[in-house]
């Protein structure tokens, strides 16, 4: 029968008598003999260590001039057994954040950031710098005449950057630049105004999708998508003309009217009283929410999808029997239904603009300020608020389902961007404070 090992002790025994060994030494001798040798050995190692030189890096090692990336410690940890801290990360940025005047995202964790500043040595212009989000590895900048503009948005490879210009005569047109070189690539009026036109549909916003495309968004619920660099259209969808929409904050930038999924495969634009979902590109209508009022719509403050786009969040005010009336709906992205409803009577009832913190939690913008408020979106009831220190900005559109900010660094003159997971122990009246080493509880 076989073995499955064959240690000395398994062996068969071997027919026939052995021959007896001669005696060997006796052993008192032999266990004084071993000790000898072993403190002989401990005094070698200890001045081997005492002596040896560092261990030399190895080849390819970090490079000195590489970006500054740091992970922090979180909040303090909670008992054994409780949920884990949050994670945070900061990566050093060679900006001055007093000069900075905008700050745009795109595709989350391996996404791009673009920082909009004043000339540092004065004079009219900005520069726009672009950076991969999770390293701050330069991409290439761009400078433009006037560094307020009425937006900007960043590609998430980081290949393009779009501004947004306005002509009393023309309408809004976005100017799209080449990050690498700085060169202007193209200039599109999506929706000129037409002569006589009393009313006509104008560009509400633009951001890009994956694969050199851009999408433009139309102040009237339509969506068009063009290709780079030739500005061809590839896809979109009509708009329904039934009203003009403020399709974003114009303080935070963040989406009120339309959300688009962190990946670019979703988007969700409100019609009436509901949103319907599609494809960017296809534009024809896969599912379609139920109405989050039955009677006459009045604000729509903001709406954000979540990074799996399997859930749409929106803030809104209505006119239902004369009364206003503040709420928040959870939209099931799948199937359309209502997965919470909430009436607001205290709290962020009008944010700037939100944005998920991730599954369960979002973000209310009270306008440009530092201070975000949290709201868990399970119960619509007020979950804590997060601060940046004096001269930090919050990432208010593009961040995934992550909390972006831009803090002034360790060195004068210099910035840091930080992200972070929402932190155990979020509770009404909780404050945490967003620093470069974490969330710290205040």
């Amino acid at each position: 029968m076989p073995r499955d090992y064959d240690d000395e002790d398994d062996r068969p025994r071997r027919r026939g008598a052995r021959k007896r060994k001669p005696a060997g030494a006796p052993i008192g001798l032999l266990v004084g003999l071993g000790a000898g040798v072993l403190v002989l050995a401990a005094v070698v190692a200890g001045v081997v260590l005492l002596v040896r030189k560092p261990a030399a890096p190895p080849a390819g090692g970090p490079d000195p001039a590489a970006p500054d990336v740091a992970t922090g410690p979180g909040p303090t940890r909670p008992p054994a057994g409780g949920p884990a801290p949050a994670a945070v990360r900061a990566v050093a940025l060679p900006l001055d954040p007093a000069l900075l005047t905008s700050l745009v995202f795109a595709g989350g964790d391996d996404g791009h950031a673009a920082t909009v500043t004043f000339r540092s040595g004065g004079g009219e212009g900005g520069t726009v710098n672009v950076f991969a989000a999770a390293t701050g590895v330069p991409k290439g900048k761009v400078e433009v005449a006037l560094p307020v503009v009425n937006g900007y948005a960043v590609s998430p490879d980081g290949k393009w950057l779009a501004a947004l210009t306005a002509s009393a005569t023309e309408g809004q047109s976005v100017v799209v630049y080449a990050v690498a070189d700085g060169s202007k690539a193209a200039t599109l009026n999506p929706y000129p105004r037409r002569p006589g036109a009393q009313l006509s549909a104008g560009l509400g916003w633009v951001v890009f999708l994956p694969g050199d495309r851009l999408m433009t968004v139309s102040d009237w619920g339509g969506a068009d998508v063009w290709a780079l660099p030739g500005m061809t259209r590839v896809g979109g969808r009509a708009a329904r003309g039934d009203r003009f929409r403020s399709v974003i904050n114009p303080f935070t930038k963040a989406p009120t009217t339309f959300a688009l999924a962190p990946d670019g495969k979703t988007l969700a634009v409100l019609d009436g009283a509901a949103f319907g979902f599609s494809d960017p590109v296809i534009g024809a209508e896969t599912v379609r929410t139920t109405p989050y009022t039955a009677g006459r719509p009045g604000n729509e403050w903001a709406a954000a999808l979540r990074a799996d786009g399997a859930k749409l969040a929106f803030f809104y005010s209505t006119h239902d029997a004369g009364q206003d009336a503040d709420g928040l709906v959870v939209w099931d992205a799948r199937t359309g239904k209502a997965a919470a409803e909430h009436r607001l009577p205290v709290g962020d009832r009008h944010p700037a603009g939100c944005s998920w913190w991730g599954p369960d939690h979002l973000l209310t913008w009270l306008g440009a300020g530092p201070t975000v408020g949290v709201v868990d979106a399970r119960t619509g009831k007020v979950a804590g608020q997060v601060r940046v220190p004096r001269g930090g900005r919050f990432v208010t559109a593009g961040g995934g389902d992550r909390l972006w900010a831009v803090l002034p660094g360790a060195a004068p003159q210099t910035a840091a961007l930080v992200r972070a997971d929402p932190p155990p122990g979020l509770a009404p009246g909780a404050t945490f404070e967003l620093t470069r080493d974490g969330l710290a509880a205040r």
